[in-house]
């Protein structure tokens, strides 16, 4: 009996901090078109052979500006939504320049409407091949569920600070809350 109310306990507990905020969902973004009617060439979806398995990328090529259009229909409301990209790069050290640009988009609105541009970041990459980086944008505005939400990922390999002497890789691009 003890060991019964032990586990009604312990699956309340869990389903209060689950209720309070403490867990974060993470949706993927769906990345599947490169800047191509400008920028055409500087980024581009490939697939790289590591140790144990073959993994599918975007690249973004050194020292050019590139960028990745990504999108995701909101999964609900939020006020304290975040983009989390995960990077890496072969071997060298240094520092790549990102961005992230973004709207999101009720029914019957355009799909022409101007995305809001989000601090670029200098992101340093450690020599260690294929090391990941965790880098993470805050939206800093509120997602309405069922929103068409529009992201462009931006590399800018022409800023003084972006030093990386490798392309930069792209794994996954997700939104949390």
């Amino acid at each position: 009996m003890r060991r019964i109310k032990s586990i009604f306990i312990l699956a309340a507990l869990l389903l209060a901090i689950s209720s309070a905020g403490f867990a974060a969902d993470n949706f993927d973004l769906i990345c599947d078109t490169p800047r191509s009617t400008t920028l055409a060439g500087n980024s581009f979806w490939t697939v790289g052979a590591r140790t144990d398995i073959d993994m599918g990328h975007w690249e973004f090529v050194k020292d050019v500006q590139g960028k990745v259009a990504c999108h995701l229909t909101a999964p609900r409301a939020t006020t304290a939504a975040a983009v989390q990209l995960v990077i890496a790069a072969n071997a060298v050290a240094g520092v790549t320049s990102l961005q992230v640009s973004w709207i999101c988009l009720g029914n019957s609105a355009s799909l022409n409407g101007t995305l809001t541009d989000l601090t670029r970041q200098d992101i340093t990459v450690d020599a260690t091949a294929y090391d990941t980086k965790f880098v993470t944008f805050t939206l800093g505005s509120q997602l309405t569920a069922g929103d068409y939400c529009m992201f462009e990922i931006f590399h800018d390999g022409t800023q003084v600070a972006d030093t990386l002497a490798a392309n930069t890789e792209l794994y996954s691009v997700h939104l949390s809350d």
